[in-house]
């Protein structure tokens, strides 16, 4: 893989996708860190791009319909660098961005996962977890997803928090699991709370976190 491509004779740099915690730069490489500040157009939502107050680069926040950037991304000459959470190839925009600019045009440099991190802050090996995501996406199906399973790990979002995915499955009739909820993993506002499904319900949830089930 080379360090770019060309169409109609212009060539076009990789456009970098660095993963990164809620802690921010600290959370970076040195690499890492080299390459987004060498930027020309930095891309992420807003929390990412508001850890690099200072930066010279054109700033793209990432929200609404990822259509209109993505084209802006496929037709960028500057130096890209799109900033995510975590590791980007991971429920992250990696994958988008691979099948609309092409594999070889990106390059993925990973963070530790948030969900490495939740299982690590309540102790309990991932390896043999089932991962899956509700972030910007439906619950369809979370019932089949965690019914039986020994330890799940779940991204939320706001609407699909984990008051309503304690709210689905209680109603599904599934019971007998500890829950953990983790937010802002590496972050200063960092919380992990154990509870027991119906415990998911009493409470509000920070938006970003990560939901862990494991069977009593």
């Amino acid at each position: 893989m080379n360090g770019s491509s060309q169409t109609g004779g212009q060539a076009r740099p990789m456009v970098e996708i660095v993963g990164m915690l809620d802690d921010g730069p600290d959370s970076l490489t040195g690499k890492a860190l080299r390459i987004v500040e060498q930027a020309e157009v930095l891309v992420g939502g807003t929390r990412h791009l508001a850890f690099f107050p200072g930066h010279p680069a054109e700033k793209w926040p990432i929200r609404g319909p990822l259509g209109p950037l993505l084209e802006r991304l496929d037709a960028e000459t500057r130096r890209v660098v799109v900033l995510a959470s975590g590791d980007p190839n991971f429920f992250g925009i990696a994958g988008t961005l691979a099948s609309t600019l092409g594999r070889d045009r990106i390059r993925i440099h990973p963070n530790v996962s948030a969900m490495a991190l939740a299982f690590a802050r309540v102790r309990v090996p991932w390896d043999g977890a089932v991962l899956h995501s509700v972030h910007g996406r439906s619950m369809d199906g979370l019932v089949e997803v965690v019914r039986g399973a020994a330890k799940v790990g779940l991204f939320t979002d706001a609407q699909n928090s984990p008051a309503a995915v304690g709210r689905l499955l209680l109603a599904a009739g599934v019971t007998g699991y500890r829950a953990y909820v983790c937010e802002h993993l590496g972050g200063v506002q960092e919380r992990v709370v154990e509870t027991d499904l119906p415990g998911l319900l009493q409470q509000e949830w920070a938006p970003l976190n990560v939901l862990v089930l494991v069977r009593e």
